[in-house]
């Protein structure tokens, strides 16, 4: 909202905007972020280095328990309930019933950003143009017309399934 933003980043930095002002937020401990989301105001995440995952619960941020100690990149919940993660190494990790458990990978190349299309249908995309999908069973490689890295993937109606990388969308 307007009133309310968050960025995370390098050494430690977890930055809350009030409206006016940005304002540097102590973290439970020192690690390098590269991803955040929130469900809601009182439900937040952060994913990072060593495979460290913050949560904020609308008061604190929180480490929870991680089933990885891999970098982690981006990740992406549905709901408050399920989500998932990606990062180095083809780590897939997923929460869901209130814990992180890890995933079958079919890539050990690094994957950089994670998206829902529905509960039984997410996307990940990564480094040699590596596209995922999972679709309420297993992940899977699908084919893809790039060796480029790939940052970001999204999903847009009548558009259909997006992929950036640092020289085109897929």
């Amino acid at each position: 909202s307007p009133g309310n933003g968050w960025a995370v980043g390098a050494s430690s930095n977890i930055l809350h905007y009030d409206g006016t002002q940005w304002e540097k937020v102590k973290p439970p401990r020192f690690c390098y972020l590269s991803g955040m989301t929130f469900n809601s105001p009182e439900d937040g995440w952060a994913v990072g280095n060593e495979g460290v995952i913050l949560h904020y619960d609308g008061t604190a941020w929180k480490e929870v328990e991680s089933p990885t100690r891999d970098p982690l990149y981006s990740l992406y919940f549905s709901s408050p309930q399920e989500g998932w993660a990606v990062g180095d190494t083809g780590t897939i990790i997923h929460y869901q019933g209130g814990e992180w458990k890890s995933s079958e990978s079919p890539t050990d190349l690094s994957l950089f950003s994670v998206y829902f299309k529905g509960p039984q249908e997410v996307y990940a995309v990564g480094a040699a143009g590596t596209i995922l999908r999972y679709r309420g069973v297993k992940w899977e490689a699908m084919e893809s017309p790039t060796s480029k890295f790939l940052y970001t993937v999204s999903y847009e109606d009548p558009l259909g399934l997006l992929v950036g990388g640092r020289e085109k969308v897929v």
